[in-house]
């Protein structure tokens, strides 16, 4: 016996609310409303299929079909421009939090740090042992002139003219609280043929980076 029209349309009208159903349960859910996009198109298409040739008949399954999956749509498209915009604001706060924390370390605040301290680089000392050793010794006094508290490293390079650097770079680490001192000693243990070269080097910090978090 040959199958009524009309019923196979009921059917695909039913398939069709089905679909928009799950798309409409699923639409808000991240990854997830990808598909639920997809299976409202189809089920949006089956309503429209539904609606066009069962003009004559009861249009209302169709339409019930239709209004689901335009709604499914909707949420997903909303969605997904909402979590878009969630996860760009998360890169932008990440690379500024890395920026920052760069900021810090890369010495590019230096300059700015320094306002922070007095930093009183002494002449190097030395005192001959008595048995051809010379030994060496600089002093240096750091104050916090700051109103909070410092985690500082400061790097202290000897030059032997204006741009040619003497050997390697001393470093020193302070933690401070406001308006503490502290004195440091650096340039100890130089090789005996360089004491000379130190002695009439000079002296300045390149480098502070904030060690703080």
């Amino acid at each position: 016996m040959k199958e009524k029209k009309p019923e196979r349309l009921k059917v695909l009208s039913i398939i069709a609310i089905v679909l928009g159903a799950v798309a409409l349960v699923s639409s808000w859910m991240p990854f997830v409303n990808n598909g639920s996009f997809v299976i409202a198109i189809i089920s949006l298409l089956f309503g429209i299929v539904g609606l066009i040739f069962n003009l004559k008949n009861n249009k209302l399954l169709s339409l019930i079909a239709i209004i689901i999956s335009v709604i499914s749509i909707a949420i997903v498209i909303v969605t997904q421009a909402s979590y878009s915009s969630a996860l760009d604001s998360a890169g932008k706060e990440a690379d500024k939090s890395i920026k920052k924390s760069n900021d810090k370390t890369n010495g590019n605040n230096t300059n700015k740090y320094l306002k922070n301290v007095d930093v009183d680089l002494g002449q190097l000392q030395t005192n001959d042992d008595g048995y051809g050793n010379i030994d060496t010794k600089m002093n240096v006094n750091i104050k916090n002139t700051s109103s909070k508290k410092i985690n500082y490293s400061f790097t202290v390079q000897a030059y032997s003219s204006s741009t040619t650097k003497l050997g390697d770079p001393e470093y020193i680490e302070v933690e401070l609280k406001p308006n503490e001192s502290i004195q440091k000693t650096i340039f100890e243990y130089l090789p005996q043929d360089k004491v000379q070269s130190y002695k009439d080097a000079t002296y300045k910090i390149t480098k502070v980076q904030d060690n703080s978090y």
